[in-house]
């Protein structure tokens, strides 16, 4: 709502930008050229027109006061108000002097530097009164009340938010105070508080014991694992040297003759030990 009021309030304006009447006694072709390119929008073709002119007469105001419009009328502001200056430096009449100044108001009320563009509108009604200018003023006054009221509520915006980001720090501060406070004043709560430490603690140590007993338990069986495996191979080492001796015990043994003994006088007896 508030943007729909401020487009219309500035389709109140009336931007005076048009060249200046009767450049010279009599008026130069460059000039006419130059205003017909700028009234179908080729600002930069105009412009350039105006320098030529500008060179061969630098002591013009009005032509300086034209080169300021046709930036104008491309929103190059900052040319627009650098030329409007120079051409305040030459111009030798009220009447150029309150036109220069009431463009250099719109051009500043463009950019939305609605203090600025007062001045120079008061500026132009003291050099020659019109009822354009006259009207740019109210319009503007309205425009520059508009846009402190809304500077004064985006501060005050500004200011509520910080109040209230700094109120919910201090009821965060103080909820945690309290707690303190509770915790301090509460010898049960203090109490259980240690308890839960205590048993934090314990259960940290607990688990520590744990792992350290069952490093050394694996350390252990590790061990035992190995000597059992040694005392094996001790014993294999034994049975294998048992065995060998019984070989060679076997092998030094030799039946004398006399042990054998014959039965039977036939062919099929046999011979036993």
């Amino acid at each position: 709502m508030r943007k729909l009021i401020l487009l219309c309030v500035s389709c109140l304006f009336v931007f005076n930008t048009a060249f200046a009447l009767d450049l010279f006694k009599k008026e130069n072709a460059n000039n006419k050229e130059a205003k017909e390119l700028s009234a179908q929008g080729k600002n930069d073709k105009a412009g350039e027109l105006i320098e030529k002119e500008i060179k061969a007469y630098p002591d013009s105001g009005e032509l300086f006061y034209n080169l300021g419009a046709v930036y104008q009328k491309d929103k190059k502001y900052d040319k627009a108000i650098e030329n409007y200056e120079k051409a305040l430096g030459k111009a030798k009449t009220k009447d150029l002097r309150s036109k220069i100044f009431h463009n250099m108001g719109n051009a500043f009320a463009d950019t939305k530097k609605y203090k600025e563009s007062l001045d120079f509108y008061i500026k132009s009604m003291k050099e020659k009164p019109t009822r354009e200018t006259a009207s740019n003023i109210e319009v503007t006054k309205r425009l520059l009340e508009m846009q402190k009221q809304q500077q004064q509520q985006d501060q005050d915006k500004n200011n509520e938010n910080k109040d209230d980001k700094e109120k919910n720090q201090d009821q965060q501060n103080k909820n945690e105070e309290n707690q303190k406070n509770e915790e301090k004043n509460n010898p049960q709560q203090q109490q259980q508080n240690q308890q839960n430490e205590k048993k934090d603690d314990e259960m940290k140590q607990t688990s520590g014991d744990k792992e350290e007993n069952k490093e050394e338990k694996d350390k252990k069986e590790e061990k035992e694992s190995a000597s059992v495996k040694k005392e094996d191979k001790k014993g294999e080492k034994k049975d294998a040297e048992e065995m060998l001796n019984k070989f060679k015990e076997r092998k030094k043994l030799q039946v004398p003759q006399f042990m054998i003994q014959k039965k039977g006088n036939g062919d099929n007896d046999g011979q036993v030990w």
